[in-house]
């Protein structure tokens, strides 16, 4: 079997130009555990510009949202 290997994702940034994004941390990462791992949601949104302090993942479901 193939090792699983994670593609770099993309969003379109404030200046309407194509930014990639990486989806792992690098090697340099100054967190070793890091290097080379998944990254998180919170990762990902924060380099995106878009995390903030309180935000709370969905389903759609507000009953079952934790608080």
């Amino acid at each position: 079997m193939k090792p699983e290997r994670t593609r770099p994702g993309w969003y379109i940034g404030p200046s309407g130009e194509v930014m990639i994004q990486d989806m792992v941390h690098d090697k340099s990462h100054p967190n070793e555990a890091k290097r080379g791992m998944k990254k998180g949601l919170k990762s990902i949104l924060e380099e995106r510009g878009l995390w903030r302090e309180g935000l709370r993942k969905c389903c759609g479901n507000e009953s079952q949202c934790r608080q």
